[in-house]
């Protein structure tokens, strides 16, 4: 069996710089990570020291200080007067953008102390959104309330006075009307009677977005009330419809495609077992270790030393193993964030199936993509469904890392009960 003498003794490497490397990951993975990632939700560190009761407890008082600070925008800004909104879609000019923020009433708390209140909070940061250089004066928001009572749904009708609305089963305050169901001609939204909550989230879903698509705008976002936009949305969402997607991109990317995924749950972005993956992680290994490798050369070179060339290649090594544990240690979630330095740093990449919280969609694409959701089995998920579509139809769908919007919905829609907190412990 060999022994750690052994290793030593073949290793090329001095005894004494073997020393420095130890300190260097005993003070890196013992010391500095723990202090500044024992609060940083998705690291290694934020599970050994935060339990699941503190964890929630901060999500809470999180929600409710955004609750606080998006109320006061939007009862401290012009959209109380709606008209910006609602002369827009028919004065003459198309629209670019039509945002339809989708939400439904949602359970009441047990804990008299939680606020929930998520569509105000995506209420706010879209209007802002809309407000923006790149989006202002072209955009249309508007909150399509589905509920099946939707004068009980007390945000949405907090909202109204704000807000242009649609009511799938109510009224609505701009041009709209009640669509047929597809495939069907003779029943209507309204009218039409669901098998289970999942069967009505996707008709829901499919009626706000023919509402959005009747305003005739190029493309259509779809929102759901628990989803909040990044600062950083306008600018990145601008700079990729232009330069990827849009007339400005080279002609293999100037192509039709069925969506651009703006939010994938972060408890699935981390580092795992598949190529793409692993090929982030090594490519951080290769930069850390180029880095290591020139930084050693610096300091050789200044005291005027001299280091053979075979030893590069270990030290590049080592380089490269402290780079890649370190962003382990860190969690993927952490590392992307490093990209919201610039809307050129955007990951722009084919889409995975889950999730619908915040989609972007070329109008063009919705009657068949309506369609294909009514033709859908009973029983799969919207999100699955709408992904089936670009399978079975060979166009491509994208998603933007990291994430242009955040999720507040700590309690779900469909059913009773909450979700990891750590996901939810974030500053707008």
């Amino acid at each position: 069996m060999w022994r750690w003498t052994t290793i030593l003794r073949l290793c090329p490497i001095k005894r004494g710089h073997i020393g420095t490397v130890v300190v260097m990951f005993s003070l890196q993975f013992l010391v500095l990570l723990p202090l500044v990632c024992h609060d940083m939700p998705f690291s290694v560190y934020f599970e050994l020291a935060t339990g699941r009761t503190q964890a929630s407890k901060q999500a809470a008082s999180l929600n409710r200080d955004r609750v606080r600070r998006a109320r006061h925008y939007i009862e401290n800004t012009y959209t109380d007067n709606p008209v910006y909104y609602t002369r827009m879609p028919g004065n003459g000019n198309q629209l670019f953008l039509a945002v339809s923020i989708v939400t439904v009433k949602r359970a009441e708390s047990k804990d008299a102390n939680q606020t929930i209140e998520y569509l105000i909070q995506s209420a706010a940061a879209l209007d802002q959104f809309a407000k923006s250089v790149e989006f202002m004066g072209r955009t249309f928001v508007f909150v399509c309330n589905v509920d099946l009572k939707p004068l009980t749904h007390k945000d949405a009708v907090y909202l109204k006075e704000y807000l242009p609305f649609t009511e799938r089963y109510g009224s609505s305050n701009f041009h709209s009307w009640d669509f047929n169901v597809p495939n069907n001609n003779t029943l209507t939204y309204r009218q039409m009677l669901h098998k289970d909550v999942y069967d009505k989230e996707t008709y829901d879903y499919m009626y706000c977005m023919q509402v959005a698509k009747s305003l005739g705008s190029r493309y259509i976002m779809m929102v759901e009330d628990d989803a909040v936009a990044h600062k950083d949305l306008a600018q990145v969402l601008h700079y990729t419809l232009k330069n990827r997607l849009g007339p400005d991109a080279d002609q293999q990317q100037n192509k039709s495609f069925a969506y651009l995924k703006l939010y994938y749950p972060q408890r699935w972005q981390g580092f795992a077992n598949e190529l793409t993956r692993l090929l982030d992680l090594l490519s951080l290994g290769c930069v850390g270790g180029g880095c290591f490798v020139l930084i050693l050369y610096i300091c050789t070179f200044l005291v005027r030393g001299r280091l053979r060339v075979k030893l590069y290649g270990w030290y590049f090594l080592i380089g490269m193993v402290f780079v890649m544990v370190t962003a382990i240690a860190v969690g993927r979630q952490n590392v992307l964030d490093l990209r919201r330095v610039s809307k050129h740093l955007y990951q722009f990449r084919p889409s995975p199936g889950c999730c619908t919280q915040a989609m972007l969609y070329p109008s063009h694409i919705v009657e068949s993509l309506v369609s294909h959701l009514a033709a859908a089995p009973t029983g799969i998920h919207t999100d699955l469904s709408i992904y089936n579509f670009t399978r079975t139809t060979g166009i491509p769908a994208f998603q933007l890392e990291p994430n242009l919007f955040y999720h507040v919905g700590m309690q779900t829609s469909l059913q009773l009960g909450n979700k990891r907190p750590e996901e939810f412990l974030f500053h707008v």
